[in-house]
């Protein structure tokens, strides 16, 4: 089991953290302030203005209201003038989530330094500021940073309670809770891990963990155990209401007719039963994200090349391995494996975090099964990083010469990552499937594509000198000219995967070589006549390509040869 570490502050001992965080608000914002708005941004914005000037907390119908509220508080206290749904001073509203990335990574520090000293925390923090899946999220007006961060509070809290049992540390355990529940639905499975870990966690004190975990069930620490559960069941009720401002509380809530026509019956009937007991906008919005996630099941995602409805079980699985640095996947592979064979020196934070951690992927992953945005899992990875911290200590004391230096070398490996794809943090996959050029073959809309850079192709049509430049046009008909095409178009996102002759849209458009590529989500196409008649004559078999250069023939008003 490993020791408390012995904790003494110096400028000096302080100095790297803090370079290290400074070189991630470095990378944040210079990397953002060209980016336009994603898809999901103004929609938080205008939901949290609504809360903020009307005081009614409903507004939102998918999401809770505690984090969009903090993506426009500064903004909406300097008097920033916000228009709906336009990009001016947009920066104001991403400032929040940066910070909450720079406070997370703080956080990790601390928590590593007091379980693995500080070389391991040093290593930890490195892992986190140059993670790209991290920073390709965490720089936009989005909930998913901030519910990463609560996510780690509750796990940090709660190893902090379990190891030294002060009572105080339960009630802040319970608040944090709270807290991530109210940043985003999808963390309300919390509310049953974290009792799950206060009856499941082996006793503090002497033994192995097995003899440790038997004297965690007597007759005596159960009931211990038991009053832990209720505290904690109370504080968090109460804290809930109080985040909601009590709006609604005590009152009998009733599902609207739509929402209850999506929502599987037995959701409606555990809402209308235990919604007494907590605030109308979080049973509202609760329904609504029940809604919603029943409607993107049916839809369809797009993976693999291929857009599929159900989802895939593995599906989160395989977005770690495609959107995360091949180095830093042999990093966690190496700590897993040491964990595995009990080399590290790790005690019960192992079971504190990673069961947790685990157990709520395998909700996403089986329970849910709504295929979307990596950036819903992104919770995974700040346990991890803390966690394996305890690396250091390993590789100091029983590695090798040869597997030092190839340590190193994966960590060098993984920065030049983070440098090559910077500022497109957003477009990074994993060197394996061929990096960022292919990520269109395997993931769609946030995972590569969510509108950041759809201000690029008018920009270099400016700078180019090109042609009109037509962008997303003409899906199924053959035109001549400069055309940008995004990959949510190419990938049949905004239109019918197949018209009604069985032709998917720009067909005979990406048949073509692209003239050149925008940051890897912006595809620039220059074609002329001359490419449709070499195309008849490369491939004489192909009815489409006789079809197509007729149309533009037909374009050009030459009747007899379209005929």
């Amino acid at each position: 089991m490993s020791n408390q570490v012995r904790r003494t502050w110096s400028f000096e001992s302080f100095s790297l953290p803090v370079l290290l965080l400074v070189v991630y608000l470095l990378l944040a914002l210079t990397s953002v302030t060209n980016k336009v708005s994603v898809f999901d941004e103004h929609p938080h914005i205008c939901s949290g203005l609504s809360y903020l000037n009307s005081g009614d907390l409903s507004g939102g119908l998918d999401n809770p209201p505690l984090a969009q509220l903090l993506i426009v508080l500064p903004a909406w206290l300097m008097g920033v003038e916000y228009s709906p749904f336009v990009d001016k001073g947009l920066l104001w509203f991403r400032i929040p989530a940066i910070l909450t990335g720079f406070l997370l990574g703080l956080l990790i520090y601390w928590w590593t330094e007091r379980r693995y000293g500080k070389k391991g925390a040093l290593f930890s923090l490195f892992l986190y500021v140059f993670c790209t899946a991290i920073m390709g999220v965490a720089r936009f007006a989005v909930l998913d940073i901030f519910a990463a961060f609560s996510f780690s509070l509750v796990l940090f809290s709660l190893d902090e309670f379990l190891r030294r049992g002060k009572g105080s540390l339960l009630e802040w355990t319970a608040l944090c809770t709270a807290v991530a529940i109210c940043v985003k639905y999808t963390l309300l499975p919390l509310a049953l891990l974290v009792p799950l870990l206060l009856f499941l966690a082996p006793k503090a004190g002497e033994g192995n963990f097995w003899q440790r975990m038997y004297r965690s069930f007597n007759k005596d620490e159960v009931k211990k155990r038991a009053l832990w559960f209720l505290r904690f069941a109370l504080v968090l009720l109460v804290s809930i209401n109080a985040l909601f401002l009590f709006q609604g509380s005590g009152q009998k809530k009733e599902i609207p007719a739509g929402l209850r026509a999506v929502i599987l019956s037995e959701g409606v009937t555990v809402l209308e039963t235990f919604g007494r007991l907590l605030p109308q906008p979080f049973v509202r919005g609760l329904a609504g994200k029940m809604a919603q996630a029943r409607i993107m099941q049916s839809a369809g995602a797009y993976f693999n090349g291929q857009w599929v409805r159900g989802g895939y079980w593995y599906y989160f699985l395989a977005c770690l391995g495609l959107k995360l640095p091949l180095s830093l996947i042999l990093i966690v592979l190496l700590w897993a494996i040491l964990s595995i064979r009990n080399q590290l020196e790790q005690g019960d934070e192992l079971f504190n975090l990673l069961l947790p951690t685990l157990l709520l992927l395998f909700f996403f992953c089986v329970a849910v099964r709504v295929n979307i945005g990596f950036r819903h899992i992104l919770f995974v990875l700040p346990p991890i990083y803390a966690l394996a911290g305890a690396l250091i200590t390993w590789l100091e004391r029983q590695a090798s010469k040869n597997l030092r230096c190839g340590f190193y070398l994966l960590l060098a490996i993984y920065v030049a990552a983070n440098l090559l794809v910077y500022p497109h943090y957003l477009q990074f996959f994993s060197g394996a499937i061929g990096g960022p050029k292919s990520g269109h073959l395997w993931l769609s809309d946030s995972n590569l594509d969510w509108g950041q850079d759809d201000n690029l192709p008018l920009q270099w049509a400016e700078k180019s000198g090109a042609g009109p430049l037509k962008i997303n046009r003409d899906p199924y008909k053959a035109g001549e000219g400069w055309y940008a095409l995004s990959v949510n178009a190419r990938q049949g996102m905004a239109f019918p995967l197949q018209d009604k002759v069985g032709r998917k849209p720009w067909a005979w458009l990406t048949r073509f070589e692209p003239h050149m590529r925008l940051a890897n989500t912006w595809f620039i196409y220059k074609v002329t006549i001359d490419d449709f008649k070499k195309w008849v004559q490369r491939y004489p078999q192909d009815p489409w390509g006789r079809i197509d250069l007729a149309v533009v023939k037909l374009g050009k008003r030459d009747l007899q040869g379209a005929f």
